[in-house]
């Protein structure tokens, strides 16, 4: 199958990457895959996609030309690699102004409200225009809990709708819970985070009790989300499949508790309660080995993150890194580098660009480190400005621990790998996330912030150091490991993510006979 990367812009907004006719009528199964245009929620979907195609099925992910660029850049021969595997996987990009970007540190949420509805509006006529067409009429649609007006479309044309939640299993209760019992008049959160009773206590599904202001801002009605997500919820429970982002073994309780209720929901609205399953880790695991005779490899044969964990002690590193598209303030870089220094541990420090100011108008992460801290740290530790090889990094036998903003993707990935978790959550779903790690998981430690937000050098110090010298830090530790050997079980063959993603398939292929 011809998977040759060119482009054919059409009158429906898109680009379509060309392959022959042939291939839709030879395809057993077909799946359209539609995650939002945010890059960690596309990598999510494409890791499914390429789970999906190796079973034989046909699967378009449909996607940006931004998104599609970042992938490209990630992973040059990428369409040539699926060729290779004989996967039956094409992007299909559609066209959207993008917004200009907004230097706020989170994307710009006031971003993704153009975002979302110009991707919907531009997908809504791509389905209708094509799915009425009996040869490229797809088996089922998958698409991102943020896109609701994907699955209307597609119910609407009488294509089976499900969603692929990229979340953590906890957060998806909590949307839920918190969507249905305000639309009951039932649960009145306050306006904004920042408020006094924010730091009041409540119960949420599969998880301890929590701060009010610990759970997502787009619950909160000043947040300019607001509205947007409050579609999520009841456009979930009326989806067909949920397929969840995490396995079993990792959130038992939460996953037993959204099904609960689910089933609750169902029954009051005299409704079908989804089909739930777990089908992560969707990634390949990477090998825990080190490349014999390093020195004998060419300068350019190894990522230079790679060479420098070689030459550490094995289990030593803190690795540190913030997700894809986190800026930090010149000060909080200053605070992390500091506090990555004094900690006397070896660092491995991946971040974006700085945000801009006038004291740093390049955004430059090394016009703002001090040359002479990376000279003090040389040998021990290693920044990089905006991209690192992050599953291989997490899966070198020299990290041995992981600062992140506890993103889905992130902790999955290094919970596989058995790295324990120092948990900086910034925003949306990652301070639920924070609290499953630890409260519920036990496989992080919490990286505590200032009142205005941010986290000095000694909280960077203090908690580096606890989780490698520390009796907190050795339970940690001793959990992620137990941890990680669950997640392999899981996709094994008798294990949960195994036996749901059989199920899946078999699902799917049933739907195009």
């Amino acid at each position: 199958m011809n998977i040759d990367c060119c482009w054919h812009r059409t009158l429906a907004y898109m680009d379509e990457l060309v392959a022959p006719k042939q291939c839709a009528l030879m395809a057993v199964a077909s799946v359209w895959m539609v995650p939002i245009s945010y890059i960690s929620h596309v990598r999510c979907y494409l890791q499914l996609a390429k789970l999906l195609a190796s079973h034989g099925i046909a699967v378009t992910l449909f996607c940006t030309k931004d998104d599609s660029d970042r992938l490209h850049a990630a992973e040059p021969k990428m369409c040539e690699s699926w060729k290779l595997d004989g996967l039956d996987l094409r992007l299909r990009l559609f066209y959207i102004q993008q917004p200009p970007e907004l230097a706020d540190g989170e994307n710009g949420p006031e971003r993704l409200v153009t975002l979302i509805r110009d991707q919907e509006q531009a997908l809504k006529i791509i389905l209708t225009n094509e799915a009425q067409l009996g040869h490229s009429r797809p088996s089922c649609v998958i698409s991102d809990p943020w896109l609701p007006g994907v699955r209307e479309a597609a119910s609407e044309l009488k294509l089976p709708s499900w969603v692929f939640i990229p979340f953590s299993t906890a957060y998806t209760s909590t949307c839920i819970y918190l969507t249905d019992l305000a639309s009951k008049g039932i649960l009145n959160l306050p306006t904004s985070q920042l408020d006094e009773e924010s730091q009041e206590m409540i119960s949420l599904p599969g998880l301890p009790l929590v701060r009010i202001c610990d759970i997502d801002p787009t619950f909160f009605k000043d947040y300019v989300l607001f509205e947007q997500a409050r579609r999520n919820g009841p456009s979930m429970q009326k989806a067909e499949v949920l397929l969840l982002s995490t396995f079993e073994e990792l959130e038992h309780r939460a996953v037993r508790e959204l099904k609960k209720l689910l089933q609750y929901l169902a029954r009051n609205n005299n409704t079908q309660m989804p089909q739930i399953w777990t089908i992560g880790p969707t990634f390949s695991f990477v090998a825990k080995s080190v490349r014999p005779n390093v020195n004998g490899f060419k300068e350019g044969d190894v990522q230079p993150c790679l060479r420098f964990l070689d030459k550490q002690p094995p289990s030593s590193v803190v690795y540190v890194a913030f997700g894809n598209d986190w800026n930090h303030t010149p000060e909080q870089v200053l605070e992390i580098a500091y506090g990555l220094e004094t900690s006397q541990q070896p660092f491995l420090c991946v971040l974006h660009y700085p945000r801009k100011t006038e004291q740093y108008p390049s955004g430059d992460l090394f016009q703002v480190i001090p040359p002479e801290l990376i000279n003090r740290t040389k040998g021990r530790g290693l920044f990089v400005q905006d991209w690192a090889p992050q599953l291989e990094i997490l899966a070198h036998p020299s990290t041995g621990g992981f600062i992140t903003h506890c993103g889905q993707n992130s902790i999955l990935e290094s919970i596989s790998m058995g790295i324990p978790l120092l948990a900086w959550p910034l925003i949306c779903d990652q301070m639920i996330n924070c609290r499953s790690l630890v409260d519920e998981v036990e496989v992080a430690l919490e990286i505590c912030k200032g009142a205005d937000g941010s986290v000095d050098r000694r909280e960077v110090e203090r908690k580096v150091r606890a989780l490698f010298h520390s009796e907190e830090g050795t339970t940690v530790r001793q959990n992620a490991q137990v941890m990680r050997q669950l997640a392999i079980e899981s996709v094994g063959i008798k294990g949960s993510t195994y036996k749901n993603m059989q199920a899946l398939v078999a699902l799917i292929k049933g739907l195009s006979e």
